[in-house]
């Protein structure tokens, strides 16, 4: 087959087997992931017929694994991580001392393995599936959960152990192999000095990842951020899952899926996890909206009951103009200047010489009254005055001429004041 199509084969033949032997699992009650397992030892060099690149299947179930880890550890903090620590590190511990023991002694008694191989079996039979344990979890919503997260955290010791173990097995494998230690001592301190080194560069990524990686990864998506634009954000979303866990292996010696899993605990810690997990359940928000949208019109189209119960309308054409709606209300008119007009005698109004609401100005005319009332009361105010005017000469003269008394004559005089 021509090498520049080796990619697209294999993903072409492995998603079509994964989807038939999927289909069958899921139809005999059988999980989904026991399929697409059988897809791969069908294509696998231990099958006839056609066997798929296993470099490239490598590549892409590690990428695979990255964004798996990186996705559960966008779930994760690291106060999440630190509350485990009692519990989950105990548990991988033991899980792993146990089964080793066990797997061994099986494997040495009963299958013949030397001890060196009775203790690998066991141990590659002690840790979890970090892909299955993650998809049975997500399948039962249990990620958010303190059982999901505990198992989590225990796949994340397991994995740190694993890596430990790995550095030191020459170490191991040279003290038991070499009976005559003391010839090997050369040899043992060769062994021991590069898993040191790794133990020293899986120390130095840890701290790296909590440190700087918390100050670093956060400023360069603010400025991802200020571009306002969805597709870098995903973009540097993946870049990172993909950069660190590259990195993270290449230069550190630590597993990718663990190197995927710190930058997604590092993302959850800045402000922008939010925005990742609202940016994906945006797009799956748009893409559920369209996928509804194309179903019920498929729906109108194969219903024949609605076509025919439909109900007839009749639709008028809306056009611009003006609205017109008379209405009536109900108000009181209050002034904020009120004069009182009063004349200076009592009297009966007999003419109004201007209207409601029409303006007056000063010294005009507004009304006549009835001056009959004001000429009688003047007319009898004349009389009493000429009276008291006649009575006071009257008393005026017999004063002068000694007759009449003082009293008289003071009360005529206070009359005709009046």
């Amino acid at each position: 087959m021509d090498q520049s199509t080796n990619l697209i084969a294999l993903l072409a033949t492995g998603f079509g087997l994964a989807l038939i032997f999927g289909y069958l699992a899921n139809y005999f009650k059988i999980p989904s992931l026991v399929g697409y397992l059988f897809a791969g030892v069908v294509i696998g060099p231990f099958t006839p017929g056609y066997i798929g690149d296993q470099q490239l299947a490598n590549q892409l179930a590690e990428i695979g694994v990255v964004l798996l880890m990186f996705g559960v550890g966008l779930h994760f903090s690291l106060h999440d991580l630190d509350r485990l620590k009692k519990t989950a590190i105990p548990t991988a511990i033991i899980n792993i001392f146990i089964i080793t023991l066990i797997s061994a002694f099986i494997s040495i008694e009963y299958w013949g393995y030397s001890f060196m191989g009775g203790i690998i079996l066991g141990l590659c039979l002690s840790v979890s599936s970090t892909v299955v344990l993650v998809r049975a979890l997500e399948k039962r919503d249990l990620i958010e959960t303190d059982i999901g997260k505990f198992s989590i955290g225990r796949l994340v010791v397991e994995d740190i152990i694993m890596i430990l173990v790995l550095v030191f097995l020459p170490v191991f494998s040279q003290v038991f192999l070499n009976p005559q230690l003391n010839q090997a001592e050369q040899t043992l301190f060769q062994s021991f000095a590069p898993a040191m080194i790794a133990v020293f560069k899986i120390i130095l990524f840890i701290i790296l990842m909590l440190v700087v990686g918390r100050k670093i990864l956060p400023k360069i998506l603010k400025a991802i951020v200020k571009t306002n634009s969805r597709e870098l954000f995903t973009l540097a979303i993946v870049s990172a899952a993909v950069t660190i866990s590259f990195f993270s292996a290449k230069f550190f010696e630590v597993s990718m899926a663990l190197g995927a899993f710190f930058a997604g605990t590092i993302l959850k810690e800045t402000e922008f996890s939010k925005r990742a997990e609202l940016d994906s359940l945006q797009s799956e928000m748009t893409n559920l909206k369209a996928a509804i949208a194309s179903v019920q019109e498929d729906i109108k189209e194969l219903d024949t009951s609605a076509r025919a119960n439909a109900i007839a309308v009749m639709a008028t054409e809306i056009t611009k103009g003006a609205f017109r709606n008379p209405f009536q209300v109900q108000g009181l008119i209050e002034s904020d200047q009120n004069v009182m007009v009063s004349p200076e005698v009592p009297a009966k109004i007999t003419r109004i010489l201007v209207k409601e609401g029409q303006r007056v100005s000063k010294g005009q005319v507004i009304a006549t009254l009835d001056g009959s009332t004001a000429s009688s009361q003047i007319a009898e105010l004349e009389g009493a005055l000429s009276l008291a005017k006649i009575n006071y000469e009257k008393q005026n003269r017999l004063w002068k001429q000694n007759i009449g008394s003082e009293m008289q004559y003071l009360q005529a005089k206070n009359q005709n004041l009046v």
